[in-house]
């Protein structure tokens, strides 16, 4: 505590004043004894002792009360965010926010700058000897974030390096870090600045990141305590770690807002592609989603290139006031390879770094699919494959997406598979032994095999085979061939369910007539009271038709029915060729659409075992090539998982394994975190919620945080209650005062001498 007119103090001496006064008015009576009036004498020294104590007390009140008003003069104050601030040395963190949502504009100014702004003038209050560290949570990593120093020429450079980002700020962990900066800093006071926006979804694991500390500590005595009191070392470490937990929540934290007037924004969250492999000149079907956070309605209109070209452009798009819309859209890649594409909003608004989404596309001129068949037939409308044949050389957008290759079931043993993205077996013969074990290897490494049911299809040479394969040739065990029953009034089976979630069949569940008029008239069921297979489609009766199981990094699929009229009207409706080119897509897209992350977060790859290369050139979006490897530390050990975390920039990047028998590029895109438009941000009431236990303030950038540094510099002012301890102090004075004076008026009248009288008066005889 600290007083900003301390020569009021020497009002304290009139505190004396009292006790000089009750001096000079001291009276000394002469004393008469007077022998026959003994017992008036005893209630007289009983009333004597209580009249001191009475002015005893009436005189400490008047002092006290002289002495508070002396003191409420000198107006003190305590310092309770800073100790001593400007008269000792300072620990301080700043921790500027850089992310997305700082780029949105308040006015004519991005909130980055106002944030630099309040971190220069936060930098002037501090002396020149303070120990002074910035951390900014988002972007490359560098080696001043978070280091301390003393002068702050460097600290100023570190603002100055600065740049917004597009990732999202965890804010909760930056506060974490400044407090374990802190918890080591030998210095009287000790703060920390977060400059922000405060946006709320930056501080949503600020509980997690808060220490959790415990009270009931057991180190010495009790169930665990050492009988003989030798203090365990363990426990001792325990202490001290509650000790500093306990200090790091005592660490003020001044929250600067710089969220002011911002202006209307649109911003593009997300880009949703429902073909997962594309194909040369196959159109791609696309969905951007725009989210509008102004209070008022939008129009916005969007434009979307593919290497450089613009392709599509919309007309005008109305978004709803705080609404979100999906606009859907279609391009075509005229050629095989890797394409760059991205969406742009069009125009600009109040953030411009969320007005871009981007995509890569490695398009194929066909995907590879090998068709198995059981035997040829002179006339090929009578060959079980016929009708998938069509369906896949027709593909859903009138142009084949697919190179099929048609084999013979004697050449599965000699064939390539790994050339195939799938493998489809139409009314096979179980194979021998040598042939499943390839099947098998070529699903584990990747590939993706779809059975489909026939004649030549018998239930116990399958499920024979699947488990000398440990139940990886099939998804699930089957049953033998069934009908519908005679006598039963039904002579076939409809589909009654398709499984919408699946990307494939997103777009065939609606109108339901579009599966519900499939006809099956003889089925081969799967015993699915076995587990671990996904059910895609269902008949009538509960029974699953269409099954699927990942084996490895590949998967196997199994429809319980034929492709053939013979066994049911799928291949003659309309649903047939969108579904079995949908299915292909689907699994031979897989990787694809694992390729996309945002700012920030690491994309990990999975190589196949055989495929696993030595090292791995990343190209980013700036053009430069990074090269990283994928061993194991400094041994030999290849690891077939590659992570790369340095995802800052958004864009598409390209992977190049190196050192690897297959040459290829992969791709995958960078965007802005679909989160950092929104603009929720944190209440004086959320903070009390959020920093309970903890001393904070929540200032206004700009005049607020100047009325901050004053509280830090002259603390918080006392004089209220020094007031209200005067005005108690007066009031029992008075009380006590009236009480007494009416004592003594009762004395003056007279006093009955028998009330002091002994219990049992002595006789006088």
């Amino acid at each position: 505590m600290s007083f900003l007119s301390i020569g009021f103090l020497v009002c304290g001496l009139a505190a004396a004043i009292p006790v000089f006064v009750h001096m000079i008015h001291r009276q000394n009576l002469r004393e008469l004894p007077f022998s026959t009036l003994r017992f008036i004498r005893i209630s007289e020294q009983k009333t004597r002792n209580k009249r001191r104590v009475q002015d005893l007390m009436l005189l400490l009140l008047r002092m006290a009360v002289l002495l508070l008003i002396a003191i409420g003069l000198a107006n003190p104050t305590i310092r309770n965010l800073s100790n001593f601030w400007g008269g000792a040395q300072t620990s301080a963190v700043i921790i500027l926010d850089n992310s997305a949502s700082m780029g949105t504009i308040d006015g004519t100014v991005p909130r980055f700058e106002t944030a630099i702004a309040q971190a220069e003038k936060i930098l002037d209050e501090l002396g020149n000897g303070d120990n002074i560290a910035v951390i900014v949570p988002c972007g490359k990593a560098f080696p001043e974030n978070g280091q301390f120093f003393s002068g702050q020429d460097k600290v100023r450079k570190v603002l100055r390096d600065a740049k917004i980002s597009y990732e999202k700020a965890d804010l909760a962990a930056a506060v974490l870090q400044a407090r374990s900066l802190l918890i080591k800093a030998q210095t009287p006071s000790r703060l920390i600045f977060v400059i922000s926006d405060q946006q709320t979804v930056s501080w949503q694991h600020l509980a997690a990141a808060t220490p959790a500390v415990s009270n009931d500590t057991n180190t010495n005595g009790g169930e665990n305590g050492s009988a003989s009191g030798n203090e365990n070392p363990t426990d001792r470490k325990t202490d001290i770690a509650v000790a500093e937990q306990k200090e790091m929540l005592h660490i003020p934290v001044i929250l600067v807002n710089c969220r002011q007037s911002p202006k209307p924004n649109v911003g593009l969250i997300r880009l949703d592609t429902k073909n997962v492999l594309p194909i040369a000149q196959v159109p791609l079907p696309m969905t951007v989603y725009l989210k509008n956070e102004s209070k008022l309605e939008q129009m916005r209109r969007i434009d979307v290139y593919v290497d450089g070209m613009k392709q599509y452009g919309s007309t005008d798009i109305v978004l709803d006031p705080e609404g979100l819309e999906g606009h859907s859209f279609t391009i075509v890649l005229d050629r095989g390879g890797l394409h760059k594409g991205e969406v742009r909003l069009a125009g600009s608004d109040g953030n411009p770094l969320d007005d871009k989404l981007y995509f890569a596309a490695e398009a194929d001129q066909g995907i590879p699919v090998a068709l198995i068949k059981p035997m040829r037939h002179e006339i090929p409308f009578l060959e079980e494959t016929y009708y998938i044949e069509k369906a896949l050389q027709t593909g859903a957008g009138g142009v084949s997406p697919v190179r099929l290759t048609a084999i013979d079931k004697g050449d599965l043993l000699t064939e390539p598979l790994q050339n195939y993205a799938a493998v489809i077996a139409v009314n096979l013969p179980a194979p021998e032994h040598d042939t499943a074990e390839r099947l098998v290897r070529y699903i584990e490494r990747g590939g993706h095999v779809i059975w489909t049911c026939g004649d030549n299809i018998f239930a116990e040479d399958y499920n024979r085979l699947n488990d000398e394969m440990d139940g990886k040739l099939l998804p699930l065990p089957v049953f033998s061939q069934q009908a519908p029953e005679v006598g039963s009034g039904k002579d076939a089976w409809n589909i009654e369910l398709m499984d919408g979630g699946y990307p494939a069949f997103r777009n065939l569940v609606n109108p339901r007539e579009l599966f519900t008029r499939v006809l099956v008239y003889r089925r081969i069921p799967v015993d699915i009271s076995r587990g671990g297979a996904t059910v895609l489609a269902g008949l009538d009766d509960g029974m699953p038709l269409l099954v699927q199981r990942r084996v490895g990094n590949g998967s196997v699929t199994f429809l319980g029915t034929g492709v053939h009229v013979s066994w049911t009207n799928l291949p003659v409706r309309p649903i047939f060729v969108p579904m079995i080119n949908q299915l292909i897509f689907q699994l031979a897209g897989i990787e694809q659409t694992r390729l996309r992350t945002v700012a920030g977060q690491p994309l990990t790859f999975t190589f196949k075992a055989d495929e696993c290369p030595q090292s791995v050139e990343v190209i980013p979006p700036s053009g430069e090539v990074l090269r990283r490897d994928l061993k194991k530390g400094g041994s030999n050990e290849i690891s077939p998982t590659f992570v790369f975390e340095d995802t800052c920039q958004v864009g598409v990047y390209t992977l190049r394994p190196l050192e690897t028998a297959r040459a290829v590029q992969i791709p995958f895109s960078v965007n802005i975190d679909g989160e950092e438009i929104d603009s929720a941000g944190l209440t004086e009431e959320g903070c009390k919620v959020l920093f309970a236990g903890t001393p904070y303030v929540f200032a206004q950038a700009g005049g607020e945080i100047d009325a901050v540094f004053e509280q830090l510099k002259r603390g918080t002012s006392l004089w209220d209650i020094f007031l209200w301890g005067v005005l108690l102090v007066l009031v029992c004075e008075v009380f006590i005062s009236n009480r007494f004076s009416q004592r003594k008026e009762d004395h003056e009248k007279g006093v009955d001498v028998r009330r002091f009288l002994p219990p049992k008066t002595p006789s006088l005889g």
